[in-house]
């Protein structure tokens, strides 16, 4: 539950503040929330598989790997909002 209210909290600040999105139609927020969620859910996955990797496979710290996940998810998520779920409707 605190995943998908983290979640909903990104996008509606992604949303409001970062991507400066104004497509508020009927199915607007339909159209651009489930490709954010689909994301999300898809990087929680890569998220689990590169702490798998770098602490079971290579037995290494989970705080480090921890770490460069954030950093590869974060871009990764940023990168998707911006050229895909907010771009800019013409």
């Amino acid at each position: 539950m605190s995943w998908f209210l983290s979640v909903v909290f990104a996008y509606v600040s992604n949303k409001l503040w970062v991507f400066d999105s104004n497509f508020i139609f009927n199915n607007g927020l339909v159209i651009e929330f489930c490709p954010f969620l689909l994301t999300r859910i898809t990087t929680l996955f890569l998220e689990m598989i590169i702490i798998w990797y770098g602490v079971q496979y290579l037995c290494q710290s989970p705080v480090v790997w921890k770490f460069i996940d954030n950093v590869f998810v974060v871009i990764i998520n940023y990168l998707i909002s911006k050229l895909i779920i907010f771009r800019k409707k013409r």
